[in-house]
Parts: C-alpha cells; sequence; structure tokens
C-alpha cells in the first residue's frame, strides 16, 4: 500500500504477518485485535475471493459483525481477480468513535 493509499485509509498499516501467521486467521485476529485500528496487509496479489469472503462473515475469526474490516487495494482482473488485501479491528464499542476520527481525517485531506 503506499503512503497515498494510507493516508487515504486514515491509518497505518503493518508489516506483513509472519509466514507462519499466513492463513491462521485466528492467530491474525488475535493479533489485529491487539492493535484495534491499524491496518494489516495480508497479502500482495493474492485472491479476492479471501477479502470476499472475509466481508461476507466466511471466514469465522474474522467477521465483520465482530468489528472486522476489509478493504483491498490493486485490484486487477487476471484469469483470477487479484488484489493486495489489508484488514484491521475495530471495536465494535468504538466503531462510532473511529468513524469520526477517519471523517475529521478525510475532511482535513480535502482542505
Amino acid at each position: 500500500m503506499s503512503d497515498d493509499d494510507l493516508k487515504e485509509l486514515g491509518a497505518e498499516a503493518w508489516d506483513e504477518p509472519s509466514p507462519h501467521l499466513r492463513r491462521d486467521w485466528s492467530a491474525i485476529a488475535d493479533q489485529l485485535r491487539g492493535q484495534p485500528g491499524k491496518w494489516l496487509l495480508i497479502f500482495h496479489d493474492g485472491p479476492t475471493s479471501t477479502a470476499n469472503a472475509i466481508r461476507q462473515g466466511d471466514v469465522k475469526p474474522l467477521r465483520p459483525d465482530d468489528g472486522f474490516q476489509v478493504t483491498t487495494r490493486n485490484n486487477v482482473s487476471k484469469p483470477v481477480r487479484r488484489c493486495s488485501l489489508y484488514l484491521r479491528y475495530v471495536p465494535p464499542e468504538r466503531a462510532d468513535e473511529f468513524a469520526r476520527a477517519e471523517r475529521t481525517a478525510q475532511l482535513g485531506r480535502e482542505e
């Protein structure tokens, strides 16, 4: 993710998770809960179907109803659609606070 993409998100991204966490969704969820509001790069050039599965709540440790959010960048259409996948955790009880902070940051960038 470029610096501009991070500014657009109003957040910082971490480095990619350790290889042993790559598809251990429970471990990734725990890592995200430890840094609420920060985007974590899961992969570059991976299948968009993974992002869609998380968005739809099909990956139980990362359900949107539990505060997990997904964004993709660098989306391309190849024979298999590909993207860079980022996840973050926003505690449900703090969702309004995070949303206000993002709106404020976005307004500041538009000026």
